[in-house]
C-alpha cells in the first residue's frame, strides 16, 4: 500500500480501536451493572431473544455496504440502487422479528419473549438506512468520521441500558435501548458521510448487484446459526439462569476480540479493496495486520482466561454464577485463535471471493450446530469448550484459505502466527495455571497475585518471542517505530535492534 494509505488505515485502526476500548470498558461496566440489578433470569430471556434480533439485523445488512466499498470508482452508479435494496432488506427483516414472536415464546414456553421480540421488530428497519453513508465514508477512508458514528451509538446503547434498568423495565431494558442506539446511528451516519448524489431506485441495475448482495446475506445468515446456536441448544435443556451464565461468558469473553479484530476488520477491507488490482499489495497489507493484531490480541485473551478466577470472585463479586469462570476460561483461549477468522474474512471479501466466504461460513454454521448438539445436554462448561475448539477449527480454515492462491502466502502466514500462539501458551497459561493454588487468600492479595502473573507472563512472552525469532513481533515493532511521534522514533528502533527483533 502507498504510505498514505498505510498512515490513513493505521489512524483509523487506531480511532477504532481507542473508541472500542472505551466502548468496550464501559459495557464491562455496565454489564456487571445490569448483572446486580436485573439477574440471570434477565440475561437469560434476553439471550433467547437475541438469537432473532441477530437473525433479523443479518437478514437487513444486504451487503450494500460491501458492494458500494468494492465498487468505489463507480459510486454514484450504485448508490440508488444499493440504498432501496437495502432498504426493502430491513423491512422484510422487520417483518420477519414480528413474525417470530409468538412461535418463539410458545417454543421455549415463555410468554414474556413475544414483547421482548416485538420491541426488537424497528431495529434492522432503522439500521438499513445507515449503509450508503456508511459506505461513502468508508470508501473515502474516512475512518474518524465512521468511528465517531459508531462510537456514538454505542454511548446511546450503553446510557439507555442504563436509564431503563433504573426504571424498572427488566428484561425490557435491552430491545428498547437497542431500537434507540439503531435510530441514533443512523442519524450521525447520514450527517457525517452524506454522499450527496441522487438516491433513484434504478430497479433494471439491481440484477447486477443481486448476486453478490445474495451471497453476502447468505454468509451473515450462516454466521448467525454459529454464534446461537449454543444458547438456543442449550436453552431447550436448561432454565434461563444457565443459558444467561453462557450467554454473559461469551459477551465478556469475547471484548478483547471485538476491540482488535472484528471492529477492526470493517477499515481493514475498505484498506484492502482499495488494492483490488495490486493482488501482490493485498497480500502484504494482509499479513503486516494479521503480525500485529496476532502479537497483541493472542496474548490478551490468554492473560483474560489467567486471569479470570481473581477477577470475577473477588472484583467483579459473581462468583456464584455455576460455571461462569470456567466457561469464561476456555472460551478465551478459544478467541485468542478466532482473532484470525475476521481479518481473514476482509481479505476474502476485499478480493471479491463472495462465493467462498459463503461456503466457509455455511460450514462453520454446520460444525457450530452439530458440536452444540452434541454437548448441550452435558452443561455451560462443557459447551463452552466445545464451541472453543470449534473457535480454532474455523479460524485456522478462514486464514488457510484466505493465503491459498499462493502456498508462499500461507507459509509465511503461519510463520507469523505461530511462534506467538507457542510463546503465549507457555509463556502466559503456564504460569497462570501454576499460579491458581495461591489465589482465594483475600482481595488485595489475590490482585497482588494477578499482578505478578501478568508481568512474569509479559516477561516470558516476550522472551519466548524473541529466542523463535517472531517475525509477529518484528512486524508490531516495526510498526509502532513508524507510527511513534519523529522525537521518540530513533530511541525506539535502538531497543529493536538491541532486542534483535528487526529485520
Amino acid at each position: 500500500m502507498a504510505p498514505t494509505l498505510t498512515k490513513t488505515t493505521t489512524h483509523g485502526a487506531i480511532y477504532s480501536a481507542g473508541s472500542s476500548i472505551v466502548i468496550k470498558g464501559l459495557t464491562l461496566v455496565v454489564q456487571v451493572i445490569l448483572a446486580w440489578m436485573l439477574g440471570p433470569d434477565a440475561f437469560g430471556a434476553w439471550a433467547l431473544t437475541m438469537p432473532v434480533m441477530t437473525l433479523s439485523e443479518l437478514i437487513r445488512t444486504s451487503g450494500a455496504r460491501e458492494i458500494l466499498v468494492r465498487r468505489q470508482r463507480a459510486f454514484r452508479v450504485w448508490a440508488g440502487p444499493a440504498f432501496w435494496l437495502s432498504a426493502l432488506m430491513g423491512l422484510i427483516a422487520a417483518l420477519f422479528t414480528a413474525s417470530l414472536s409468538i412461535p418463539m415464546a410458545l417454543l421455549y414456553e415463555r410468554p414474556e419473549l413475544t414483547a421482548l421480540i416485538l420491541m426488537c421488530a424497528p431495529s434492522p428497519l432503522l439500521g438499513s438506512l445507515q449503509s450508503v453513508p456508511e459506505a461513502y465514508l468508508l470508501a473515502n477512508k474516512r475512518f474518524r468520521a465512521h468511528v465517531m458514528g459508531l462510537f456514538s451509538a454505542g454511548i446511546v446503547l450503553l446510557a439507555f441500558q442504563l436509564l431503563f434498568a433504573v426504571l424498572g423495565f427488566g428484561a425490557m431494558t435491552f430491545p428498547l435501548a437497542l431500537v434507540v442506539s439503531a435510530a441514533m446511528r443512523a442519524v450521525m451516519f447520514w450527517y457525517l458521510g452524506n454522499p450527496g448524489c441522487s438516491l433513484k431506485p434504478n430497479i433494471r441495475r439491481w440484477k447486477y448487484i443481486v448476486g453478490d448482495a445474495g451471497r453476502l446475506v447468505g454468509t451473515r445468515l450462516a454466521d448467525w446459526f454459529s454464534i446461537n446456536a449454543p444458547p438456543l441448544v442449550l436453552g431447550l435443556h436448561f432454565d434461563n439462569a444457565l443459558v444467561g451464565v453462557f450467554a454473559y461468558a461469551v459477551s465478556t469473553s469475547s471484548q478483547a476480540i471485538r476491540i482488535l479484530s472484528i471492529n477492526l476488520s470493517t477499515i481493514l477491507f475498505a484498506a484492502l479493496a482499495g488494492n483490488a488490482r495490486d493482488p501482490a499489495r493485498q497480500e502484504s497489507g494482509f499479513l503486516k495486520s494479521i503480525g500485529v493484531l496476532s502479537t497483541v490480541g493472542i496474548p490478551l485473551c490468554f492473560f483474560q482466561a489467567v486471569l479470570a478466577e481473581p477477577l470475577f470472585t473477588n472484583v467483579l463479586k459473581i462468583e456464584e454464577w455455576p460455571g461462569l469462570i470456567e466457561s469464561f476460561q476456555l472460551l478465551s483461549i478459544g478467541m485468542g485463535i478466532r482473532l484470525l477468522n475476521q481479518p481473514s474474512r476482509s481479505y476474502i471479501l476485499a478480493q471479491g471471493r463472495f462465493s467462498a466466504a459463503l461456503w466457509l461460513s455455511i460450514l462453520a454454521a454446520v460444525l457450530y450446530l452439530i458440536v452444540a448438539v452434541v454437548a448441550g445436554p452435558f452443561g455451560v462448561v462443557v459447551l463452552a469448550g466445545s464451541q472453543a475448539l470449534v473457535h480454532v477449527i474455523t479460524a485456522t480454515t478462514w486464514f488457510v484459505v484466505s493465503l491459498n492462491r499462493s502456498g508462499e502466502g500461507i507459509r509465511k502466514g503461519f510463520g507469523l502466527v505461530l511462534p506467538t500462539i507457542v510463546a503465549s501458551g507457555i509463556g502466559i497459561l503456564v504460569p497462570g495455571a501454576l499460579a491458581h493454588r495461591f489465589y482465594e487468600h483475600g482481595v488485595w492479595s489475590d490482585i497482588a497475585v494477578g499482578v505478578i502473573v501478568s508481568l512474569l507472563g509479559s516477561v516470558l512472552f516476550l522472551a519466548l518471542s524473541i529466542s523463535m525469532r517472531s517475525k509477529a513481533l518484528t512486524a508490531t515493532a516495526k510498526w509502532a517505530i513508524d507510527m511513534a511521534p519523529s522525537r521518540m522514533s530513533k530511541p525506539m528502533a535502538r531497543v529493536s535492534r538491541t532486542l534483535r527483533i528487526t529485520s
